[in-house]
């Protein structure tokens, strides 16, 4: 069995008792794209051909792209994307900071430190099922009881020290198995936003707000009348492109969790890929950028996904909140019924309408050290206080 190194070369495939078997290659140029493309539902952009090619071609050097074929009774039923991530001991590091301590938290959780970074001399491999890329369940066909037929394919051919299945539907009874122990853990909700269907412009929207948030929606946007705002084209991201990467640097500088870091490249080469589906509005004092936001239209529905900022303009402007307006407005100019505005700000996602949608998260760690020590944290990471808001009217 050879697993594919380039296009057109064998690739590793693993038979499983009954009828369905696996077929793993680790380039899209090796996948057999008229296979895969017919098994790929229209809607599903983050599953096309062109969007991982472009997505391969600006990987980030700490991924690796895997794409698996199911066969059952030789016929292909379901594709799935994932992803070799490498974590070093900088982001081990990383993961680990915490906020304030008492003496004896501190002492603990120094200890702990020490602990695993005397276990990880090396960095780790780990095996994402799932696109770290992207908020949500976008990166399986269908919903398969035979994901962990995909995992046992992976893990014969790849040394991994934990799994990581990403932002699913599955149970945990659906991917349990015995050679990989599968624990829950905890993730902050995607916010996405329902729009009505009598809302068609913004001053629908407004109309639909409560008194306080109609005051919180006038009172912003008086900060930005004269900020104006355009996409930026395949014909203008080079001259524009090294400002959104900085403006998204200073977003991603303030994480507290920097697991994934794009290349410049990013943009100019997912707007080249997906003219009509990937999308970068730009927002402008004058001539000079100083926020914007790239999204991807599928069907009925925008996706907002990286967004960069100048942060001293944040509070003075009310920049995202003024942002998480405008992106309403670009889903209703698209006529888009669903806006999926990602993870993170949670609270303020809520104040202009989106509602969490949890997804279920599941880790085994093949260290029972790492895992004794390491989940604990994991999940209080995650963990994050917030409340939901409801800006509507009571109906």
């Amino acid at each position: 069995m050879i697993l594919a190194q380039a296009p057109n070369l064998p690739t590793n495939t693993t038979t499983i008792p009954s009828t369905v078997s696996i077929t793993v290659y680790n380039a899209i140029a090796s996948v057999p794209q008229s296979m895969w493309q017919a098994i790929v539902a229209e809607q599903n952009i983050y599953l096309s051909i062109a969007y991982l090619t472009a997505l391969e071609h600006t990987m980030p050097s700490n991924i690796t792209p895997l794409y698996s074929i199911e066969y059952t009774n030789e016929v292909p039923t379901a594709v799935y994307y994932s992803q070799l991530y490498t974590l070093t001991k900088l982001q081990i590091k990383e993961l680990f900071v915490q906020g304030k301590y008492t003496s004896y938290q501190k002492i603990k959780h120094n200890l702990q430190q020490l602990i695993v970074h005397s276990i990880c001399c090396k960095p780790l491999q780990i095996l994402v099922m799932g696109n770290l890329l992207q908020s949500g369940e976008s990166s399986i066909s269908k919903a398969s009881n035979n994901i962990t037929h995909v995992i046992n394919t992976i893990t014969k051919q790849h040394t991994v020290d934990a799994i990581v299945i990403k932002d699913t539907t599955l149970t945990l009874a659906q991917i349990q198995s015995t050679k990989h122990i599968h624990i829950p853990i905890t993730a902050e909700p995607c916010m996405n936003m329902e729009i009505p269907t009598s809302i068609t412009n913004l001053t629908d929207y407004k109309a639909l707000l409560d008194k306080k948030y109609r005051t919180k929606y006038k009172a912003a946007q008086k900060l930005i009348a004269h900020i104006t705002h355009k996409l930026i084209t395949r014909e203008t991201i080079n001259a524009n492109e090294s400002t959104l990467y900085n403006l998204w640097l200073q977003v991603y500088n303030q994480s507290n969790f920097k697991a994934i870091k794009i290349e410049q490249n990013f943009f100019s080469n997912m707007l080249k890929a997906m003219p009509q589906q990937y999308y970068i509005q730009a927002y402008y004092n004058q001539s000079e950028i100083i926020s914007f936001a790239s999204y991807y239209i599928s069907g009925t529905t925008c996706e907002v996904q990286f967004v960069g900022m100048n942060y001293e303009l944040l509070r003075p402007l009310k920049l995202y909140q003024n942002m998480l307006y405008n992106f309403i407005d670009l889903a209703l100019q698209h006529k888009c019924t669903l806006l999926k505005l990602g993870r993170t700000a949670t609270e303020i996602k809520s104040t202009v309408g989106a509602k969490p949608f949890y997804y279920n998260n599941y880790i085994s760690i093949k260290s029972s050290l790492v895992n004794k020590i390491a989940l604990p944290y994991i999940n209080k990471f995650a963990k994050k206080e917030y409340t939901i808001r409801n800006p509507y009217k009571d109906v």
